[in-house]
């Protein structure tokens, strides 16, 4: 695996641990949060189904792109389907 794969992999667990932690900081033990944080680290990282679908997940390239736009290779979104009569 690449630095760049390990790196995104790595950036991907922090993230959603972080995510999983964050609705019991502040009324858990700081102790508890770190055992809950290793826990979840190690499971992501060595639990079989969980590395494939992150190795798949990180792997994804981010688009290159914000905000909203009609897709190039898709036609425009008709947005009056209902014949100019709004709410009938």
């Amino acid at each position: 695996m690449s630095d760049d794969a390990h790196s995104a992999r790595d950036a991907y667990i922090e993230a959603q641990v972080a995510r999983a932690i964050q609705p019991y900081v502040g009324i858990a033990p700081p102790a508890l949060l770190e055992i809950m944080r290793l826990g979840l680290e190690d499971s992501l990282r060595t639990y079989e189904p969980a590395v494939a679908m992150i190795d798949q997940i990180a792997a994804r390239a981010a688009p290159n792109f914000s905000g909203e736009g009609a897709a190039a290779d898709k036609p425009p979104i008709a947005t009056d389907k209902a014949g100019g009569k709004e709410g009938a």
